[in-house]
């Protein structure tokens, strides 16, 4: 009798379990992707163009520096993204967003910004320019007060998690889900000065 009292708690316990390590994984993957494309980014004329050296030695050859108001460019930061995420379930919500800007004293993140939104579908990034309302900005006291000695870059990544197990019982009117709820939305963002 109470073994049978005890083995839906036992298996709430454990999808909880598993469903938070998922979200805790995903929480490291998106971080780790942003900074891995922020140091891709800032890296410029030594950013990898997927070929090796002909010599068969393996090192990367040289490119020109990137320049993220390209969408070409931009799309180079965010498959650095797309591959290293790509352990995760439900990649096609895969947002990431590369920004530059020259901060001056009257620089504006919000309109001075060059940014373009890469999304993933069907496991290929596609990017466009534009898009700086829907993501969060750097402070912006990074914006300022050092002139044009540097340039600001940042890199925000968005993942929508859902959970490996749904438990369909929840009351989501008063906040209560006996897990995880569905589409938690993992944001970071990763911001570098780059001297000139």
């Amino acid at each position: 009798m109470e073994f049978a009292l005890v083995i839906p708690l036992l298996f709430i316990l454990i999808a909880n379990t598993v469903n938070f390590a998922g979200l805790y994984y995903a929480l490291i993957a998106v971080g780790n992707g942003s900074r891995a494309a922020g140091d891709y980014m800032i890296m410029s004329s030594v950013a990898y163009s997927g070929v090796d050296s002909a010599d068969g030695a393996g090192l990367p050859p040289l490119t020109g520096p990137l320049d993220t108001g390209s969408p070409a460019d931009a799309k180079l930061v965010a498959d650095v993204v797309g591959k290293d995420m790509s352990s995760l379930t439900n990649r096609n919500s895969i947002q990431v967003r590369t920004c530059t800007l020259t901060p001056s004293d009257d620089a504006n993140l919000s309109t001075d910004a060059v940014c373009n939104i890469c999304t993933n579908s069907g496991g290929a990034m596609s990017c466009s320019s534009g898009g700086i309302s829907s993501f969060t900005n750097p402070s912006p006291d990074t914006s300022t007060g050092e002139g044009g000695s540097y340039t600001l870059a940042w890199v925000d990544v968005t993942y929508t998690y859902d959970p490996f197990i749904p438990l369909g019982f929840s009351f989501p009117g008063l906040g209560l889900y006996l897990t995880l709820p569905s589409n938690l939305v993992v944001h970071r963002q990763a911001v570098y000065r780059v001297l000139k």
